[in-house]
């Protein structure tokens, strides 16, 4: 199956931020502000950006999209002008500018584009077949604004699509393509940092005018947005270039390079979604048919030019596939980690992941991570062939599905994490 691509588009690519080697997250949780939505209404979603909280509460019947001041965090403030009500669950939001994305659960307008501005719905878009929309991001250029949008599993349609917004009011699908599944956000966890909010975290993000805040939003029947500090969370990996982040840059082939058919598109975009603090940085560097002794040095000049602290190398299956030996590949990681080294940059290399097209490939494959964990520390390593079942593959038994992207994802965080 032809993995799908497109042009540059870098809320896929590039992802969260972690915490610095030395700056270990010690504080203890402290609520700063809270703001309850009367009536019990329930949180379905939000959004933070900059010093604005954009948060989906349903009622009954409708949703309404409310607009929350946080520039003063400790006295949240609505704005109730900018106040939106919908027919329908707005599962995810997205913002840029003036204009916000929504995913909903409308089966006849899976987009609605609201103008922020003019406090009203400007544009609808329904995609093929009766679905839910679960997912969204956005990204723009200086002429063009795209959304990502992912939906339910349908059999009359596909689920993930790239929609044009340069016009919000006519909002127009420039490619869509199968999912195979429910393309729904992952499950955040219910508590951080030792602090239970009470109810389902449902979205977290950070203030422009402080990252040390983190922004809840709660499934609770009061206090539904929530401000704290202390819930970032210590990461194994360090600020070589004392910058003031942590940039891990992810290098591979296709099973790491986004498939925009899933959610989250790769592991690295899972580790950037699960690991929370505010210095952490990750970036997306691989490209579909690599082999590490042919572009391992490129993907690592690459990242040492985007000033990485550390480089996560996943190559292997296609130098396996293209003859070459355990020797030769294991000589070329020595030489890589050799070079990282001197350019400052840590370095972790994932083991191959098993293929399940060839019992030969499949066995050099073992005999290649077995010669790997010769040459390099377990420390220095992450697993990503134990416990790899053809279930974690799709039908072509060599790139992952979402559940092995995910379980490539949960060893990376394990790895990161003390």
């Amino acid at each position: 199956m032809a993995r799908p691509t497109i042009a540059t588009l870098p809320w896929m690519a590039v992802l969260v931020l972690v915490s610095l080697g030395s700056d270990r997250a010690t504080a203890a949780p402290a609520v700063v502000g809270t703001l309850s939505i009367p009536g019990g209404a329930r949180v379905t979603s939000m959004r933070v950006v900059d010093n604005t909280a954009y948060l989906a509460m349903k009622r009954a019947e409708t949703t309404d999209l409310l607009v929350v001041d946080l520039r003063d965090p400790s006295h949240p403030v609505l704005s109730p002008e900018a106040a939106v009500e919908l027919q329908a669950t707005v599962h995810d939001i997205a913002v840029l500018t003036d204009h916000a994305y929504l995913a909903t659960s409308d089966d006849t307008a899976e987009l609605v584009v609201v103008d922020l501005k003019a406090g009203r719905i400007v544009g609808r878009l329904d995609t093929p077949g009766a679905s839910d929309g679960l997912s969204i991001r956005a990204t723009a250029s200086e002429d063009t604004k795209i959304v990502w949008l992912g939906t339910t599993n349908h059999r009359n349609g596909e689920e993930a699509h790239f929609i044009d917004v340069s016009d919000p009011k006519k909002p127009s699908r420039s490619l869509s393509f199968e999912g195979f599944e429910d393309l729904e956000n992952i499950a955040l966890p219910r508590s951080m940092a030792g602090y239970s909010p009470g109810g389902p975290i449902i979205a977290r993000g950070r203030l422009a005018s402080d990252s040390a805040l983190t922004v809840l939003a709660i499934d609770a029947p009061e206090r539904q947005l929530r401000i704290l500090t202390g819930l970032d969370e210590t990461i194994m990996a360090r600020d070589r270039n004392g910058d003031g982040t942590i940039h891990i840059a992810c290098l591979g082939d296709s099973n790491t390079y986004p498939n925009f058919g899933q959610n989250p598109a790769s592991w690295c975009v899972y580790a950037g979604q699960t690991l929370w603090h505010r210095a952490l940085e990750f970036s997306t560097l691989a490209a579909m048919g690599h082999q590490l002794t042919v572009h391992g040095a490129e993907q690592l000049d690459a990242a040492i030019a985007r000033d990485a602290d550390l480089a996560i190398f996943a190559f292997g299956t296609n130098d396996v596939a293209a003859g070459k030996s355990s020797a030769s590949i294991v000589a070329e990681m020595r030489a890589l980690a050799t070079r990282a080294t001197d350019a400052e940059v840590d370095v972790l290399f994932a083991t191959i992941p098993p293929r399940y097209d060839s019992d030969t490939l499949r066995a050099a494959i073992k005999a290649l991570n077995a010669a790997i964990g010769d040459a390099f520390p377990a420390e220095r390593l992450i697993d990503f062939w134990t416990g790899f079942t053809s279930e974690h593959f799709l039908a072509d038994g060599v790139h992952v599905n979402r559940a092995g992207t995910r379980k490539r994802g949960v060893r990376v965080v394990e790895r990161l994490r003390p």
